[in-house]
């Protein structure tokens, strides 16, 4: 049980650190402009870019319910974090693009495909008694 909990703390931590190097979106066949930066009369930002210095405007879009303006921002990170550790299959909208990103996600990786093999040895062992 340890290892899934150490993978969750993994998960979590990385949900933090992805937006401090700047998720951009990936391109998809029919983009789709987010009006959340538009309701906030901002022209020089856009949604194609998750980051703390953006994090107020996102705030701003959402005037009467600033926890939905959080949460939206902290589920680019998560869905970031949980795309990496799934070996990216077309699931998440963003992902980092920076050098330092990319070796975050790497080391992303590296951890929690480590956890997840642990974890399914602790599984085979409660099995096996």
């Amino acid at each position: 049980m340890k290892p899934f909990l150490r993978l969750l703390v993994v998960l979590a931590v990385f949900t933090l650190v992805y937006p401090a190097f700047r998720l951009h979106r990936t391109p998809t066949e029919s983009p789709m402009p987010s009006n959340i930066l538009a309701k906030a009369g901002s022209t020089t930002a856009s949604t194609d870019e998750v980051s703390y210095a953006d994090f107020f405007q996102f705030l701003a879009g959402y005037p009467n319910r600033p926890w939905r303006g959080t949460a939206s921002f902290v589920v680019q990170g998560f869905t970031t974090s949980v795309g990496v550790a799934a070996l990216r299959r077309d699931f998440p909208d963003y992902e980092p693009q920076s050098v330092l990103g990319r070796f975050a996600a790497l080391i992303e990786l590296l951890l929690t495909s480590t956890l997840v093999a642990l974890f399914l040895l602790a599984v085979r062992r409660q099995f096996r008694r």
